[in-house]
């Protein structure tokens, strides 16, 4: 079997009640042939089980699924960090269990790297605060070092679940670019910045 193009990183960490919604979209996507690798960071709640009953679903529709579970809890950045690690796919794209997203969110984003090749893949998001909802856009840029002026101005977001990037970025000769294990807020900036 080859490796699939997208794999999808969502850590799991008292996310029980926000878990269920996630897999109704996962199961909702309009494409479904990307891998998810699920990462419970020793949830105390009942996310274990609630993976365990959703995977043959999830398998039914096309996923390859992959879970993974910590002994000691390590804070969101080590379980990235083990996501990746166990990431078979081209690109990599990172969800939270209480994202939001529509049904077409990975057949897009696979859409956008077919048609391109390019290494990262910027998203727009939908900005909700209470009932107001408004279509945000990130801005387009084509080299890193547009990106990076971009992102110091504000006119690009570093949000990891606003990304899909090439797995090989993560491999800086080497060395591998990963998130510091001891910065759990704010560590998307930690990893957008290299």
């Amino acid at each position: 079997m080859s490796s699939p193009l997208l794999s999808v990183i969502i850590p799991l960490y008292r996310a029980e009640s926000t878990l269920p919604a996630c897999i109704e979209q996962l199961l909702a996507q309009t494409r479904s042939q990307a891998q998810l690798v699920f990462v419970d960071d020793c949830s105390p709640d009942g996310c274990w089980a609630l993976l365990n009953e959703a995977r043959p679903q999830l398998e039914a529709r096309g996923y390859t699924v992959t879970l993974l579970r910590h002994e000691v809890n390590g804070g969101v950045a080590v379980a990235r960090n083990t996501g990746i690690a166990a990431a078979c796919g081209e690109y990599i794209y990172a969800l939270d269990a209480d994202d939001l997203f529509v049904p077409q969110t990975l057949e897009l984003i696979e859409q956008r790297i077919e048609g391109t090749g390019a290494d990262l893949i910027g998203c727009n998001w939908i900005l909700q605060q209470g009932q107001s909802k408004r279509l945000m856009y990130q801005a387009a840029v084509t080299t890193g070092k547009e990106a990076w002026q971009a992102l110091c101005h504000g006119s690009l977001r570093w949000n990891l679940w606003l990304w899909a990037f090439r797995r090989t970025l993560l491999q800086d000769g080497e060395q591998e670019l990963r998130f510091i294990p001891s910065m759990n807020m704010g560590e998307d900036l930690g990893l957008m910045g290299k």
